[in-house]
């Protein structure tokens, strides 16, 4: 015999209660015992093991509730039809909708407030009305939530806008929605590479695309790219007939989510758009800098609701209720909060409770005498605890379970709980479970028993079904607002919540079938409470691995930095490879500080347990990040290192590596021969490996060399073997870079004409497959090349187009070289106040970069800037100020002993110092500069010669 409401089997024993779901049987069914089976007194026993915990149940349950019948002992409050207490704030956001779309300009809405205020039905209600009433396109979305991915809100909006349902659309119909979307706004120029980022962005696989793939192998470009997609993709639809964004529950995001937020504000403040947010008040303590920007915000704080709307809530609430009493009225009116979800929790608890008797369906009334003795709550999380603790055990037993998944869960993972718990003894008899035979005369109860359980918790409100699951083939429920979540899982026994913290996570591993950074994370979170810490590192590590796959590299730190701070300190094998990908991560963020810190513990560890290999990765990581900020000798000696390390450890990958680094600071450090030979030896190991995108790389760097040497054959002939490779490989990236230094081989040998030939080649292809960074670089190549031909107005144009690129990619190395020729232009076109303005910036950002070249040739260019207008005003100061950044500018280059550079500039100086009048120092640079162009067989060396001869009788 089973009990009604649940299907579980009776129980022989004295107890007269389901211990499942809190039904009454005795007094129905009058007594079981003598007629239970043996299997269904085991199962009673273990029963009472899942409810040993929780209180006894309320006289007042609804006993007589059949369990299949319609769930009538439940009775459920109605929707409002009308939306009552905001009409002023729903005004408000009409009127700065209004005028974004007037004055053309950006809003930024924030709409905040405590649990339960009332801010999403504001924000739908709003978002319905701007579609029907102003005809602006809405794209809404919720940004926060337990188990959330980065960027929720906004793949959320996506999906809708497209279409689509990214856990079920493939990905070729997906691409195709996308692009078909796209098109109503996005030129067929950028139709491509528009619709090719979003899809990437929101998760599909876009390996095979032309504009995907070259950013795959720049990790450090891609969301910054992706970015851009969105900004353009918001913009075109702005243009159209304006842009209502909704994201609500900001407080609960990402910082991935709220930078994207923050970048699109600040891109986009005069087009017709408003971004309007919501989320509670500890939004500013999570976020302080949030909408702190120069483009318009709005902060609205929502209030209570007046005593009147909130009785005119509560009685839409309660359609049936014939009589509200004075007391009960002055409780809502004087006691609670007011706010609208404090409102209708007390609605749900007086009719659980049984003030309100719901027995007659026509009409309802207010029972005095149980109002009288009842203490009501007056706080949101008050009433809710009052309701959680109405539950009869076994809903409440199952609430805790699905409680302890988090925000979200699946029913088959309460269906796995529940029964672990009913078949503990059997577990314990037998570890491989029950006998086939006791699993069929189970049955479906477990099912039925945790089905019709979620039933009844969907009509209390405090469970939801939702459309997509994030496991496949799951049907998936979330607990419907956090306080509800909270106030459950608080209140589970700490030894109980270890053991269903375990217990999810075996049944979370046994269902990802498609593991995401989120679900992943989940497991080792649950691991994490359960005091399994090993298992939780490694799906920590899993997870952010991931996550650093799909480019969500904030998220990615976040969890290696978990990973490491619950790690065993004694497994220091397992710290190192942390450190090794956190520092990793950092370096792809630019943040190289971090990245430093993280290479160096990896360095320590390495020591202490005599890896010689891992050290050497270390050293080398250090070296390059030296190398990246100008400090060459630190890099060299971190690099020396290395290698000697992964020589002792026969790595010939690791020698290849530090090698072709070496090479490269000692080409930066004007030892062109000791360079050559390193690199060199580098391209000798990696053609015996067969890494032939190795090899291309290591040709350019040779070519490189050969180019400063004055060995234009032999270098030209690294770049068309390089060429020729990359072309081979269908690697644009490396193509572009080899067209690169084809055009600056011409440049140097002062074919102008062919440099910009080649260079309009990369050009096209990084266009093509929206390399920014490649295309920046070609496009301030290009403007110096024109602006040595005198073509100023056309190299202006390449230049300006070429800082614009940098600084949205934040390529801030061509933003100071394009800046700095941009200088050199404006300096022919007569606009000298113009060009010392570009050239402090280009020095600016030397000293940002902390590159000492950099340094050196922005004080070279300002004395150039300076030198063309000194002698119109003969002013003493302007002329010693000139001499001050050109001798800076020689003192830094002889300080990384560039031959080249020190002669370049030494000229340039020289000439200058003519133009003053200073003719004997003006020899003594031209003297060195000669023997220098002779040794080095540069072609500035007749110049130098003929400017001697006219200042130096000597020389005549």
């Amino acid at each position: 015999m089973k009990c009604p409401r649940c299907g579980v089997p009776m129980m022989d024993d004295k107890s007269d209660v389901c211990t499942i779901c809190g039904y009454h049987f005795s007094a129905v069914l009058g007594n079981t015992e003598g007629h239970a089976t043996a299997d269904e007194a085991s199962a009673k026993t273990l029963g009472q093991d899942l409810v040993a915990s929780e209180p006894a149940p309320f006289e007042d349950d609804d006993d007589d509730l059949p369990f299949n019948a319609p769930q009538t002992g439940i009775k459920s409050i109605e929707k409002p039809e009308r939306f009552v207490g905001r009409e002023e704030d729903l005004a408000r956001l009409d009127e700065e909708m209004k005028r974004v779309i007037q004055n053309k300009r950006l809003s930024f809405v924030t709409v905040y407030g405590p649990v339960g205020i009332g801010k999403s039905r504001l924000i739908n209600e709003f978002g319905e009305k701007a579609a029907t009433e102003m005809e602006v396109t809405v794209m809404k979305g919720e940004a926060g939530g337990s188990s959330s991915m980065p960027f929720r809100g906004f793949k959320q909006a996506f999906a809708q806008l497209f279409g689509i349902t990214l856990t079920q659309t493939s990905a070729n119909k997906a691409i195709e929605q996308i692009q078909l979307k796209v098109g109503d706004y996005i030129p067929e120029s950028k139709l491509m590479e528009t619709s090719h980022l979003l899809a990437q962005f929101l998760g599909y696989d876009m390996e095979a695309s032309p504009i995907i793939e070259p950013l795959l192998r720049n990790p450090s470009q891609m969301e910054l790219r992706i970015f851009i997609g969105i900004r353009r993709l918001f913009t075109a639809i702005a243009e159209q007939k304006g842009l209502l964004f909704v994201i609500d529950t900001v407080d609960r995001a990402e910082p991935e989510s709220v930078n994207l937020i923050h970048y699109l504000a600040a891109g986009m403040m005069h087009l017709p758009i408003m971004i309007l947010t919501g989320g509670r008040d500890l939004l500013f303590e999570r976020y302080p800098q949030w909408s702190n920007g120069e483009y318009a915000t709005f902060r609205m704080k929502l209030p209570p609701l007046r005593a009147e709307a909130a009785m005119d809530l509560f009685s839409q609430l309660l359609p049936k209720l014939e009589k509200v009493p004075k007391s009960l009225q002055g409780h809502i009116e004087e006691h609670i909060d007011r706010n609208p979800r404090t409102i209708e929790e007390l609605a749900r608890f007086l009719m659980e409770s049984g003030i309100i008797d719901s027995s007659k369906d026509a009409s309802w009334r207010v029972v005095l005498s149980k109002l009288a003795t009842t203490e009501i709550p007056r706080t949101i999380e008050g009433i809710l605890s009052s309701r959680i603790h109405l539950l009869p055990h076994g809903d409440r037993d199952i609430l805790n379970r699905a409680a302890t998944f988090g925000e979200v869960f699946w029913q088959d993972g309460v269906i796995a709980l529940v029964r672990r718990a009913l078949y503990a003894d059997d577990l314990k008899r037998d570890p491989d479970g029950p006998s086939i035979d006791a699993m069929k005369r189970s049955g479906n109860y477990t099912v039925n028993m945790v089905q019709n359980s979620l039933e009844r918790h969907i009509q209390r409100g405090f469970v939801e079904p939702m459309g997509q699951s994030l496991l496949s083939g799951e049907i998936q429920y979330r607990f419907k607002y956090p306080p509800i979540w909270n106030l459950v899982y608080d209140a589970i026994q700490a030894p109980e919540r270890k053991l269903f913290h375990f217990q999810v996570a075996e049944w979370l591993t046994l269902h990802l079938y498609n593991a995401t950074p989120e679900l992943m994370e989940e497991v080792g979170r649950h691991y994490e409470n359960a005091g399994i810490i090993d298992k939780a590192v490694e799906n920590y590590r899993t997870a952010a691995e991931q996550a650093k796959r799909a480019f969500h590299n904030d998220k990615a730190i976040r969890l290696f930095i978990q990973a490491l701070s619950i790690q065993n300190p004694a497994n220091t094998s397992r710290r190192i490879l942390l450190w090794h990908d956190l520092g990793n991560v950092y370096e792809v963020k630019g943040m190289f500080e971090k990245a430093l810190s993280c290479y160096e513990k990896m360095l320590r560890l390495s020591w202490l347990n005599a890896s010689r290999a891992k050290a050497g990765v270390a050293f080398n990581k250090m070296g390059r990040l030296y190398r990246n900020q100008g400090q060459l000798s630190l890099a060299l000696e971190y690099l020396k290192r290395g290698l000697s390390l992964f020589e002792e450890a026969n790595d010939k990958r690791g020698i290849a590596g530090s090698k072709d680094d070496m090479g490269q600071v000692l080409h930066a450090l004007g030892e062109n021969q000791e360079a050559m030979d390193y690199v060199a030896e580098a391209l000798e190991i990696r053609r015996s490996l067969g890494d032939s995108r190795s090899i291309a790389v290591a040709l350019l760097n040779i070519g490189d060399i050969e180019m400063d040497r004055g060995l234009f054959n032999e270098a030209a002939s690294c770049f068309f073997e390089a060429l020729q490779i990359s072309t081979g490989l269908h690697d644009d990236t490396i193509v572009c870079k080899a067209t690169n230094s084809l055009g600056i081989l011409a440049f140097h040998q002062g074919k102008l004409e062919d440099a910009i030939t080649e260079w309009n080649k990369g050009l096209i292809i990084s266009q093509n497959i929206g390399y920014y960074p490649m295309e920046s670089k070609f496009q301030n190549n290009i403007g110096e090349a024109l602006f040595r031909l005198g073509r100023h107005s056309e190299a202006n144009s390449k230049l300006l187009r070429a800082i614009e690129l940098a600084e949205e990619m934040h390529e801030k190395r061509v933003l100071f070289d394009a800046k700095r020729n941009l200088s050199l232009v404006l300096q022919k076109l007569g606009k000298p106040e113009e060009a010392l303005v570009y050239a402090q910036d280009a020095l600016s950002l030397a000293r940002d970069l902390d590159i000492i070249e950099f340094k050196a040739r922005a004080s070279i260019t300002i004395g150039e800037v300076l030198s063309s207008t000194v002698f119109n005003s003969d002013d003493p100061v302007q002329i010693e100020e000139a001499k001050i950044h050109f001798i800076q500018g020689i003192d830094l280059f002889r300080m990384l002993r560039l031959e080249r550079e020190i002669a370049v500039s030494l000229k340039k100086y020289a000439e200058f110092l003519v133009e003053a009048g200073d003719d004997d120092t003006a020899v003594l640079q031209l003297r060195e500069a000669k023997e220098i162009f002779g040794r080095l067989g540069m072609k500035e060396l007749e110049g130098v010669k003929k400017l001697l001869s006219a200042i130096d009788a000597e020389e005549a």
